[in-house]
């Protein structure tokens, strides 16, 4: 379940749109409700006027509160930063099932010591009026501030509970009657969106396989495909993206794995076509180097790739790519390909019949003697001794 579905219930809207509020008029913070696509839930309120200007000039505001949230995200964690603007935020993520749906964004005010992470690049060259409201807004302590973050998070534990106790209901009501709602589709095709637009290339496509293989009726499957297409084009309109015509991908050639049934292959074929375009194109400017050069190996993981050819893909030279992949995930690029490559070659060897050669062939690898041993010394026994232990 979405935090936009459950805001669709107007009790629970205005329940929470309360407490946010008699939060903001208690401490004299901004605050509100974004999913994790950075989409606006509730209205922005307590606003300050030197917040109006600024963010009536261009979307840094969004791109700043967009960079706090995916920070708080990753950590898991509340994130205290300094906004683009020269201001005191926070973001509380909302995390449901080890999964992001969104946060709740605060603050707009000063601080009385200096913070580590730190967007600002505002003031400098505002005007005397822009800098004097920016001068009354007033400051927080450190204490204040982290007191402020603790009360948001009940409010935040408030919406998970809600949003579990919610989800509960509808699996019980499936397993009862056998129906299977409209918005389970909407709430798999917003989050099958959701990671697009963070480039989690095989996080989205499990999703994808999960809806093909838990949320089709047979009977009337055609049907509820089509319902899945009509969802997923409005939710990826959202991102500016649109799905082609079904003539462009008739001869769309890419490898497809890890399926079995012929009429999902269409939409296989729609998921790679899309993240294709948005790897190709950058769709999403405010992603960093690191997370288009991983959204590029989950992809393209099957082809031959050099570290020239990654690094001039995210606009880095070569040996500060291998540098920085390997600071941030403690293992070096061609490791975390390799991990890949086997993670998919477990999947074929237990879904396919096809011949060892084959197999390598299809995750990169030109020679069935080298992916053998590669596989073995990641998994402690050859590819033939691993089909032979899966169970008929």
């Amino acid at each position: 379940m979405t935090l936009r579905q459950l805001l669709e219930d107007k009790t629970m809207k205005t329940a929470i749109e309360t407490m946010l509020n008699d939060f903001c008029d208690l401490t004299g913070l901004a605050a509100v409700l974004n999913d994790a696509t950075g989409n606006r839930l509730t209205e922005l309120s307590n606003i300050s006027s030197y917040c109006k200007i600024i963010r009536a000039r261009d979307n840094q505001c969004c791109l700043s509160d967009k960079k706090g949230a995916d920070i708080a995200a990753k950590v898991g964690e509340t994130c205290i930063y300094i906004c683009h603007a020269g201001l005191i935020d926070f973001a509380i993520p909302i995390i449901v099932n080890g999964e992001h749906i969104g946060s709740i964004l605060a603050g707009q005010v000063r601080s009385m010591r200096p913070l580590s992470i730190d967007f600002s690049s505002r003031l400098e060259d505002e005007c005397d009026a822009v800098i004097e409201k920016y001068e009354a807004i007033p400051f927080m302590t450190n204490e204040q501030l982290q007191k402020s973050a603790r009360v948001l998070g009940i409010i935040r534990q408030y919406i998970i509970e809600c949003i579990e106790k919610n989800s509960l209901a509808r699996q019980a009501e499936k397993q009862s009657t056998g129906i299977v709602r409209i918005d389970e589709f909407a709430d798999l095709s917003s989050r099958i969106a959701i990671k697009m637009h963070n480039l989690l290339y095989m996080e989205g496509k499990h999703l994808l396989y999960e809806l093909l293989d838990n949320y089709v009726v047979p009977e009337t499957r055609q049907i509820h495909l089509q319902l899945f297409e009509k969802i997923f084009t409005e939710q990826l309109t959202t991102l500016k993206l649109s799905i082609p015509q079904r003539s462009t991908l008739a001869n769309y050639s890419d490898l497809l794995v890890l399926r079995k049934e012929t009429n999902s292959d269409y939409y296989i074929k729609l998921y790679d076509y899309l993240f294709e375009d948005i790897i190709l194109n950058k769709r999403f400017r405010e992603k960093n180097e690191l997370d288009y050069a991983m959204a590029y190996l989950h992809r393209y993981y099957y082809k031959k790739l050099s570290n020239n050819e990654i690094a001039s893909y995210v606009n880095l030279s070569p040996d500060y790519f291998s540098r920085l992949f390997k600071r941030h995930t403690g293992i070096t690029w061609q490791d975390y390909l390799t991990t890949k490559r086997i993670r998919v070659s477990k999947s074929l060897l237990n879904e396919r019949s096809d011949s060892i050669l084959t197999i390598a062939l299809q995750i990169g690898y030109s020679d069935a003697n080298y992916f053998s041993r590669v596989f073995k010394k990641n998994t402690g026994c050859s590819p033939n001794e691993y089909r032979k232990s899966l169970p008929k």
